[in-house]
């Protein structure tokens, strides 16, 4: 390996434009290639069927980006390749050690830049033209540049020069993602300094190493002439910069009588005028805070316009929901844009909230606006053809709700007017308006959804009527909550601490409960081993049980074309899972705490949806004993043998049978505490009646028929149950 770097002392030439050149040659051309392939890519995504590949790159970079050893290697060898480069700036070598570590940093850093290129040009031309711009040149430069170590060499000499300080962004980038993955308490005001601080430390690092090689490098051919004289273009404007901002390093002085007047000139005149900068610029800085300016957002990126005349209370909520933390994957490149009405309270209650020190993350992606959407200057300051989507909300608290309506229907249709292909969603008071926008075919278009306040809270009612527990159910999901994981004595039950069931802490009913109001809906791409499997709806449902210990469920299934979506909730037991084309997409509707816990059966990995478990004494008397056998196991009756302590008393007949009478309620009160799951694949057939018995009586009248009734009901359908 001695040849394949200059080594040590004299043997390195010194830092020139005649390495640093063809350094630049070779980048160029190993970027031009790349992003040649890129569009190529890009181009094949949108003509052919590669939605197989496109998944597994996409795959790969969450792997990639989620892995603790990944994050570590990148941490570790971004440092060491910064290290390195300052300990080679006061050395002027590069030795066979030195290289060999840069150069494995560099195949990891080119390791991790393939599938994000890939995955950005499948993504489309535009997404994968602006990757190339920004980290691609960046990568790419890195990598020629170690190529050139090898390569390139002048007077028989080869350099010790590559721009290894470039790696500072690959630490930078790391960082955050340790924050995340360590789950860091980002609004706690030590965490924020401590974040500023290695953030400002890495990029003054960056510069500095800029400038040092700036300087070394000294100005190529093309800018000589320019340096040639003391005072030339570029030593005029630096000294001119210097002394209006009052900072005058005196590197460069007129010397001439009318030079030295002119620079008084320079300095009244400068001053002011930077004053002046300073006050508009103050002045622009207020007018966005309070409500005025402009907003253009970064291109690939989700964002939302609020419009109409919310209460302050619901842009609070609505905010706190879009970015908490059981969204912060699909919030993280998100911006919303409120156009308020000028007066509402609405706009200082939600400036007050973005100052708070926890909602410092999303400070700047909370754009405030005063104006109308009824005013095209309005509609064009927050850039609303770009949104992804448009909100268009009422005030709750309205007096008038049919005015209120009225407005924002107006509201609808001038967004429709800058923004006709982007999804609107309106939310109206009273659903009468709803009926009259469908008869008039003014909300007939496939991307705006309409929404009637008052017929969803009846619906609502109606439906937790008919069944109960539904409203808690929708409002969990519908709205994020945190349960903080502590463990309170005063908590536990009273019953349970008598029995001595464990330590004091919260009941498990009461911590069960706190895991279901946590538990939200998404919708993921379905695992496409169930459709090569042949899997049945039952069978994906519980795999996914087996394969999460009973903590995540699938509830139902999207169909997505390109033209329509269709939802199906508990499509079936037997229902067919179909296979994902290049026209049709599958997902599935899950109950989950987050993402990160729905986990599939993927490749390679056992199907457990078909795997029979094993079954206890009890669930194999339900699921072979028949009706016979389930009769005579609910009917069992302890006798006298079943009580030691019986024959050892002498008591009479109707003592005995009061003792005997005892000891069931005693036997059913400890079962009740553990009872025993009847088969998984029973219940995810579906179609039972569960019976909550209170009281021995009510039990014993039943006895005979309860539990013909955990079979499926079309089996029972034949029978008389008037006992339950």
């Amino acid at each position: 390996m001695s040849g394949l770097v200059c080594g040590e002392g004299p043997n390195c030439g010194p830092l020139s434009w005649n390495y640093v050149d063809t350094q630049l040659l070779i980048s160029a051309g190993a970027w031009g290639l790349f992003f040649i392939l890129g569009q190529i890519l890009a181009i094949k995504s949108r003509t052919s069927n590669i939605d197989e590949y496109r998944e597994r790159m996409e795959i790969i970079v969450v792997k990639l980006h989620g892995s603790p050893r990944i994050l570590v290697i990148e941490l570790v060898m971004s440092v060491s390749s910064c290290v390195l480069f300052m300990f080679r700036t006061y050395h002027r070598s590069m030795n066979e050690m030195s290289f060999l570590c840069e150069a494995v940093a560099c195949i990891f850093y080119f390791v991790l830049f393939i599938p994000n290129w890939a995955v950005k040009h499948f993504k489309g031309l535009s997404s994968g033209g602006f990757f190339m711009l920004t980290e691609g040149v960046l990568e790419l430069f890195l990598l020629g540049s170690m190529a050139g170590l090898v390569i390139v060499s002048h007077e028989g000499k080869k350099t010790w020069f590559s721009p290894s300080f470039l790696a500072s962004k690959h630490f930078l980038a790391a960082w955050k993602r340790a924050l995340i993955a360590m789950k860091v308490n980002t609004s706690v005001p030590a965490t924020q300094i401590m974040d500023i601080l290695v953030v400002t430390i890495v990029k003054v690092y960056f510069m500095a190493m800029l400038m040092l090689t700036v300087e070394n490098l000294g100005d190529p051919e093309l800018l000589k002439s320019f340096t040639k004289d003391k005072w030339n273009t570029v030593s005029s404007v630096y000294f001119v910069l210097t002394t209006v901002t009052t900072v005058g390093f005196g590197d460069i002085v007129p010397v001439t009588s009318l030079g030295r007047l002119f620079t008084i000139v320079i300095i009244f005149g400068g001053t002011s005028w930077l004053a002046q900068i300073a006050y508009r610029g103050g002045q622009i800085f207020a007018v966005n805070n309070s409500g005025g300016g402009f907003f253009v957002p970064i291109p690939q990126t989700k964002y939302i316009v609020v419009v109409g005349s919310p209460g302050a209370h619901m842009v609070r909520n609505f905010i706190l929901e879009l970015f908490h933390p059981d969204h912060s994957e699909d919030s993280d490149d998100l911006h919303i844009s409120l156009i308020l009405t000028p007066g509402s309270p609405a706009i200082e209650a939600t400036l007050q909230l973005l100052k708070l020190p926890e909602n410092i993350r999303i400070n700047a992606r909370v754009h405030v606006f005063q104006g109308s959407a009824l005013n095209d200057d309005d509609l064009l300051r927050v850039t609303i053809s770009s949104a992804t989507c448009v909100f268009v909300l009422p005030d709750m608290l309205c007096h008038n709700m049919i005015q209120e309506d009225t407005e924002n229907i107006i509201r609808m249709m001038s967004v429709q007017k800058f923004a006709a292909k982007t999804r609107i969603i309106l939310l109206l008071m009273t659903a009468e308006n709803k009926d009259l926008l469908q008869e008039a075919n003014i909300s007939s278009g496939s991307n705006i959804t309409v929404v009637a306040y008052d017929q969803f809270k009846l619906e609502m009612a109606g439906k937790s009527c008919q069944v109960h527990g539904f409203g808690p159910l929708i409002s969990n999901l519908c709205k994020s909550i945190n349960i903080e994981e502590e463990q309170d004595a005063e908590g536990y039950a009273e019953d349970d601490e008598e029995m001595g069931e464990g330590p004091p802490g919260k009941p498990q009913w009461k911590k069960d409960f706190e895991r279901g109001a946590g538990l939200e809906l998404y919708e993921v791409d379905l695992s496409q081993v169930y459709s090569q499997r042949g899997a049945t709806f039952m069978e994906v449902v519980v795999d996914i049980i087996e394969q999460t210990g009973g903590l995540v469920y699938l509830i139902g299934l999207v169909e997505s074309r390109p033209d329509s979506k269709r939802v199906l909730v508990n499509p079936g037991p037997m229902y067919p899972i179909k296979a994902s084309t290049g026209s049709l997409k599958i997902m599935g509707v899950f109950f989950a705490s987050d993402r990160e816990a729905i986990l599939q059966c993927d490749v390679g990995m056992v199907f457990l949806g078909r795997r029979e478990r094993a079954l206890a004494d009890e669930d194999t008397e339900m699921m072979g004993g028949g009706k016979k056998r389930l009769r005579n196991v609910a009917m069992a009756k302890f006798q006298e043998e079943d009580i030691p302590e019986l024959q050892h008393v002498n008591l009479g007949q109707a003592q005995k049978e009061t003792a005997l009478q005892i000891a069931r309620v005693v036997r059913r009160h400890r079962r009740a505490l553990q009872p025993v799951r009847p088969p998984l694949k029973m219940l995810a057939v579906g179609g039972h009646v569960i019976v909550l018995c209170v009281g021995a009586q009510a039990a014993e009248a039943g006895q005979g028929e309860v539990p013909c009734l955990s079979l499926p009901t079309a089996r029972c359908s034949g029978h008389n149950h008037q006992g339950t």
